[in-house]
């Protein structure tokens, strides 16, 4: 039986076999049938050439309602949201940003009296930061799946995603 891609990237990922070059590779074929490889709709790898260097991987998801499951490779927790936020968000879904929230409760709050520091805070309450330019999403709209996943864990959710999408 032929395997996935997603599967074969986890079983390359454990043997510490993955390349740049077959994402690359993955992309491409992507973009020529307009097809997705196979079990990458509901986990997607965002940056698998990082694994040399980083420290951690992370399993993420976004929005609560739908959620899109990331695996991502990088040193600390904020490092990993910034680059869903930077390499996926501001191209897949600009709309999970709550730049125009946050800018209207800002403004309120200056109206009512306080100052810029008070305002700030109350505009970006239960908001978390992302990517390098300062912007917030929802603090209800991500959550940790897994922190440094086995491969077994990896399979298990890909698994259960199958459905799902």
């Amino acid at each position: 039986m032929k395997k996935s891609w997603a599967r074969r990237i986890a079983d390359d990922l454990e043997r510490g076999r993955h390349s740049a070059g077959k994402h690359a590779i993955a992309r491409k074929l992507e973009k020529r049938s307009g097809k997705k490889p196979a079990g990458s709709k509901g986990l997607i790898f965002l940056n698998p050439a990082s694994k040399d260097y980083a420290k951690h991987r992370y399993i993420l998801w976004f929005d609560a309602h739908a959620p899109t499951y990331f695996v991502v490779w990088a040193d600390s927790l904020q490092d990993a949201i910034d680059e869903v936020a930077d390499e996926w968000m501001e191209k897949n879904a600009p709309g999970w940003f709550m730049d125009e929230p946050i800018e209207e409760n800002y403004k309120e709050a200056l109206e009512e009296g306080m100052d810029e520091v008070e305002a700030q805070e109350h505009a970006t309450v239960d908001m978390t930061p992302v990517g390098g330019y300062g912007r917030y999403i929802s603090s209800e709209d991500w959550g940790i799946e897994a922190e440094d996943p086995s491969r077994e864990r990896i399979l298990e959710l890909q698994e259960s995603l199958k459905g799902r999408y």
